[in-house]
């Protein structure tokens, strides 16, 4: 069970990166790249769930702003300290 634990919470952090190189990625003069292909195949199937859920929510339809990956960050915050 402990072992398991410790494969969740190294799956989270590295999930973590990838959601954080993404958010930097995104400011970035776009250019077709596997490397930027590959973030953005292995994170959309979890911020995308998240932001159907977010553009639900009627104030936050509005934003200018994609906060998919603070949701994200905090969920997998949770993750890891469990």
């Amino acid at each position: 069970m402990i072992v398991l634990i410790h494969i969740l919470k190294d799956f989270a952090i590295a999930l973590n990166v990838l959601v954080m190189l993404r958010c930097v990625i995104s400011f970035l003069p776009t250019y077709n790249s596997g490397f930027v292909d590959g973030i953005y195949n292995l994170t959309e199937p979890i911020l995308k769930p998240i932001r159907d859920v977010l553009s639900q929510i009627s104030f936050l339809r509005d934003l200018p702003l994609d906060l998919s990956p603070l949701v994200v960050f905090v969920i997998l915050d949770v993750i890891i300290n469990l």
